[in-house]
């Protein structure tokens, strides 16, 4: 302090007195914007805080909506392949079912025609 003094003492040709004064008010003026400053830097360290809290959140929630995504994705593919499964075991059931309605068809047909033959006979 004193060596900063004698300095403005004799780059302004100042009273002693008055420069003490005058580095005490500039030393209060550092102090203060020194505690404005690291006051500013706190703030933005707790604003980046947050935001990376924030942050960190929205990508778990962004992950979660993903992975059920994915997982309906899966069981709509799972209920579509159970759907063509049935529809082709319903066609083969239908194919294999075919021939014998046919052939039933058929022997009704026979019958009734028997029978038809039969009516005429006795008559």
């Amino acid at each position: 302090q004193n060596v900063l003094r004698e300095q403005v003492v004799e780059l302004t040709g100042l009273d002693r007195s008055i420069a003490a004064r005058a580095l005490a008010v500039a030393s209060g003026d550092i102090a203060k914007a020194t505690s404005s400053l690291l006051d500013g830097v706190q703030e933005q360290q707790e604003f980046e805080r947050k935001a990376a809290v924030e942050a960190a959140a929205a990508a778990q929630v962004a992950n979660a909506a993903q992975a059920a995504l994915a997982a309906q994705t899966a069981q709509a593919a799972q209920a579509a392949q159970v759907a063509q499964k049935a529809q082709a075991t319903q066609q083969a059931q239908a194919a294999k079912a075919a021939p014998k309605a046919t052939k039933a068809a058929k022997s009704a047909v026979h019958q009734a025609t028997a029978v038809t033959l039969l009516r005429d006979a006795e008559r």
